[in-house]
């Protein structure tokens, strides 16, 4: 009886490990990767754009697809995602009626690829922007190829052809950074000039102004980053997303403030976040549900610092909500979250950053009761009895530290935990392409 009032004790102590590497928010889900190079999802799931079925269609707790440990970028849109591993390859999933997905095959107004595949077979691919039906991404060769819909020019490749499989955009070999939005394109070259492409206007990258010193860009493609420091926007700003204290739209790029210690931008349809040099966080914009984090629901249309924190590494913005993570790998989130977006294990809206644990054992919800799970506690086996109807596909047990300690395939109803430490763990049974979850301790 002690030891399991102890592990009830420490658990919630650790539940909240440091592991988060990288993140990128879409329209209403997310992507993340730990520092273990495994990729994970929460929010909203339709047209599979999680990369794995959720029977709610919706999933509020991060949880693993697949179990790569290789993955080193990743960018969530409004329908589908796209990831790049660490070998160079180039993955996509979710809605492809537009042949965003890169297989060769669209058409069909229900075409979805349901979990990540890989497109072609090239291993020399650097990064990738999803936007609203297509997807843009650069070789390292600094070449750069789009796929998807081309209705608003927005592929860039000098007509209005949809294209099922990455084409290359122009011969420029060398581009630095791109942004795929909704109808049109951004990019930047490595000599430092700025490229706009779609709307209807054009439907080849032409340069945007003669300036030679842009740095980066958003992932909405209406604000920059000189080599300099200052922070330039342009485009729409009925909630005052731009950030020079007025709600008029701009349509060349005008500078924010005076500042040149300006490090991050990421903005989704009307809001903004940023990270200067120091690692401190602001935002301003729209913030009808607290995507701010200032603990209001007050639209800010100058930068407004978060906190007096300054250890925020990374930043993404997605539809109405906003995620970061700090430089000791913590993860928070905040804004809208009816679809469980935040990834906290909740459908409630937050107005203030929100820690989001990393280990699956948080999962709140175990009430499934499609198995039983016995003994538990166990020392060296645990029994799986399970409806007659059910075929089961894969084992996974992970521990505390949100690692993969168990993968077996081909078991019935009987699994080996010997070699486990003792403690809690999660048993993921993978079942007809549904996950089920139950929380087990080894003694």
């Amino acid at each position: 009886m002690k030891k399991l009032i102890v592990i009830s004790i420490m658990f919630p102590m650790i539940a909240f490990a440091q592991c988060w590497q990288s993140v990128n928010a879409g329209a209403n889900h997310t992507l993340a990767i730990r520092n273990d190079g495994t990729l994970w999802s929460w929010g909203s799931n339709n047209f599979y754009k999680l990369g794995y079925e959720t029977p709610s269609g919706t999933n509020p707790n991060p949880s693993i697809v697949g179990n790569d440990n290789n993955w080193l970028k990743v960018s969530a849109g409004e329908w589908h995602s796209a990831g790049i591993k660490t070998n160079g390859t180039l993955w996509l999933w979710g809605y492809n009626a537009y042949g965003q997905g890169g297989q060769g095959t669209s058409g069909t107004a229900n075409a979805i690829i349901n979990a990540p595949t890989q497109v072609g077979t090239n291993s020399n691919w650097q990064s990738v922007s999803v936007g609203t039906n297509y997807t843009l991404a650069i070789k390292t060769d600094g070449t750069l190829w789009g796929m998807g819909t081309n209705e608003h020019g927005e592929l860039g490749i000098g007509s209005t052809l949809f294209s099922s499989l990455p084409i290359q955009i122009g011969t420029f070999s060398n581009w630095k950074q791109v942004s795929a939005n909704n109808g049109f394109s951004v990019g930047i070259k490595t000599d430092g000039t700025l490229w706009q492409w779609g709307n209807n206007i054009t439907n080849i990258p032409t340069q945007f102004g003669t300036d030679v010193d842009w740095d980066k860009i958003a992932d909405s493609g209406t604000f920059g980053i000189k080599t300099n420091g200052t922070l330039w926007a342009w485009g729409y700003n009925q909630f005052g997303q731009l950030g020079d204290g007025t709600t008029i739209d701009k349509p060349n790029p005008i500078q924010i403030g005076n500042d040149t210690n300006w490090l991050q931008i990421s903005n989704h349809y009307n809001h903004t976040l940023a990270t200067r040099t120091d690692n401190s966080l602001w935002v301003w914009g729209n913030n009808d549900y607290g995507q701010l984090g200032d603990a209001s629901l007050i639209d800010k249309i100058i930068p407004l610092q978060i906190g007096a924190e300054t250890n925020w590494i990374s930043i993404s913005s997605g539809e109405y909500f906003s995620i970061g993570i700090k430089s000791d790998g913590t993860l928070f989130s905040w804004g809208r979250n009816y679809d469980g977006r935040l990834g906290n294990g909740t459908t409630t809206d937050v107005n203030a950053p929100t820690q989001v644990s990393c280990i699956p054992l948080s999962i709140g919800d175990f009430s499934d009761n499609s198995f039983i799970v016995y003994p538990n506690p166990a020392k060296n086996f645990i029994n799986i009895k399970k409806n007659d109807s059910l075929f089961i596909d894969e084992f996974i047990v992970i521990d505390i530290n949100g690692e993969v300690v168990i993968n077996e395939k081909n078991l019935d109803e009987k699994l080996n935990i010997e070699q486990l430490l003792n403690g809690v763990y999660l048993l993921q049974i993978k079942c007809q392409n549904k996950t089920f979850n139950y929380k087990f301790i080894k003694e």
